[in-house]
C-alpha cells in the first residue's frame, strides 16, 4: 500500500490588493500618477494654443488677409497632427511604465511569496484577479500573510494599512 500523501493545500492571494495597500505597491501608482499628471498638464498646454488659433481664424477669418489666414490653418493643422502624436506618445509612456514597475513590484514579491507558500505548505497558489474562479472561500486568502511574514522594513509588501 503506497504511503498516504498528504491533502492539497491551495490557496490565492489578491495582488491588486497587495499592489494597492502595500507601500511600495504605492509608491509605483503615485510615480505613475506623477508622469500621467505631467501629461496631462502638457496636453492642456497643447489644446489651449489649438484653441487660440481655431478662435483667431474663426472670429478674425474675413478681417485676415489670404496669407495670415492659411498661416494660421497650417499652423491649426500642424497643432492637431502634435496633440494627436502627442496623445499616443504620452498613453505608449505611461504604459510603458506601468508595465516596467509591475515587473520590478512582482520581482521583489516572487521570494516573498515563496517563502509564504513554504511555510503554510501550499500545495496550489492561484492569483484572486486572474485565477477564473467562481467562488473562494475567504479563508483561503493569504494576501494579508507576506506582510506579517517578514519585518517590514525588510518585506517589499509592508503594509501600510494594519
Amino acid at each position: 500500500m503506497p504511503p498516504q500523501q498528504a491533502p492539497l493545500r491551495m490557496a490565492f492571494l489578491d495582488l491588486q490588493r497587495i499592489a494597492a495597500e502595500s507601500i511600495e505597491g504605492k509608491a509605483a501608482s503615485s510615480k505613475v500618477q506623477a508622469l500621467t499628471q505631467k501629461k496631462s498638464t502638457e496636453l492642456q498646454d497643447k489644446t489651449k494654443s489649438l484653441q487660440t488659433n481655431q478662435q483667431k481664424l474663426q472670429q478674425g477669418g474675413a478681417a485676415l488677409n489670404e496669407a495670415t489666414r492659411a498661416q494660421t490653418q497650417r499652423e491649426i493643422d500642424r497643432l492637431t497632427v502634435e496633440i494627436d502624436r502627442f496623445q499616443e506618445d504620452a498613453n505608449a509612456e505611461v504604459q510603458e511604465l506601468q508595465q516596467s514597475l509591475q515587473a520590478e513590484f512582482q520581482e521583489k514579491l516572487r521570494p516573498v511569496v515563496d517563502a509564504v507558500v513554504k511555510e503554510l505548505a501550499i500545495g496550489l497558489l492561484f492569483s484572486a484577479g486572474d485565477a477564473g474562479a467562481i467562488f473562494v472561500d475567504p479563508s483561503l486568502d493569504i494576501t494579508a500573510t507576506p506582510s506579517r511574514s517578514k519585518p517590514a522594513s525588510r518585506s517589499p509588501v509592508a503594509s501600510t494599512s494594519s
